[in-house]
């Protein structure tokens, strides 16, 4: 017996778009009946998290608390975000619905840690890199990270803004590869692709170095905790309802 994914989406609508589409290409079937059953709550007037982490923006918890609790409302037995940023404000979610939520950068830190790379240039959103969660969640994993000079994180930002509302590629693009050819010359051995909205703009790019591809990652994570038994789940200690909600 499978179990239903929700989606939280909307930040953005490409990126939660790609990632339904992930799941589908990363879900072993035989016939049609056996994709798994998925619930998106597509809301992108949730206020972008990004600047909400610096103050530069509205809160977005409020909005992000009230998606998931839709699509608890729904059947949903689990949550995933495709944002790294709403991460910021997991807790806050998490307190506020009785059901877990795959946690995109826990995934992220593990499938880097398995591939034996040590040292990954952080790609993200300014919000997220200034917020230094990322960054000491990797240092702690025992994985250095290298990221952008300001100049450099300032021209990822706006790239990103112009993908996210005008849906133009061509800057974002650009910025990423010069991005990565510094820092892979600095002694990055991989790129973490830490903003949800950069994988879409890139889909047809090829790099020197391997790309941790949160999307993809968390396409994937969605599918293993759709697909096992509750007995799996509780022996790996993974997303049990209530074991996460920490300070509530």
């Amino acid at each position: 017996m499978t179990r239903t994914i929700g989606i939280l989406g909307g930040k953005g609508p490409e990126a939660t778009s790609e990632l339904f589409r992930l799941i589908i290409a990363n879900t072993p079937i035989t016939v049609e009946e056996d994709h798994l059953r998925i619930i998106i709550d597509n809301n992108p007037q949730i206020p972008k998290p990004a600047l909400g982490i610096t103050g530069e923006g509205e809160d977005p918890t409020l909005a992000l608390v009230e998606t998931a609790q839709n699509l608890e409302r729904a059947g949903a037995a689990f949550i995933v975000i495709p944002c790294n940023s709403a991460h910021y404000f997991i807790d806050a979610i998490r307190c506020a619905i009785g059901i877990p939520i795959v946690n995109i950068m826990e995934e992220t830190i593990t499938t880097v840690q398995s591939s034996g790379c040590r040292c990954v240039m952080l790609l993200a959103t300014s919000g997220l890199i200034k917020s230094g969660i990322y960054q000491k969640a990797l240092t702690e994993a025992g994985i250095e990270v290298l990221q952008p000079d300001d100049d450099e994180q300032a021209e990822l930002w706006r790239g990103t803004l112009l993908f996210k509302d005008k849906n133009e590629k061509a800057p974002l693009r650009a910025t990423v590869s010069r991005i990565i050819g510094r820092l892979g010359d600095a002694g990055a051995a991989g790129t973490v692709l830490g903003c949800t909205d950069i994988p879409p703009a890139l889909s047809d790019m090829n790099f020197s170095i391997p790309i941790f591809n949160t999307l993809e990652i968390l396409a994937k994570a969605a599918v293993r905790e759709a697909t096992q038994t509750k007995a799996q789940r509780s022996n790996a200690g993974q997303y049990i309802p209530g074991k996460q909600k920490t300070s509530c």
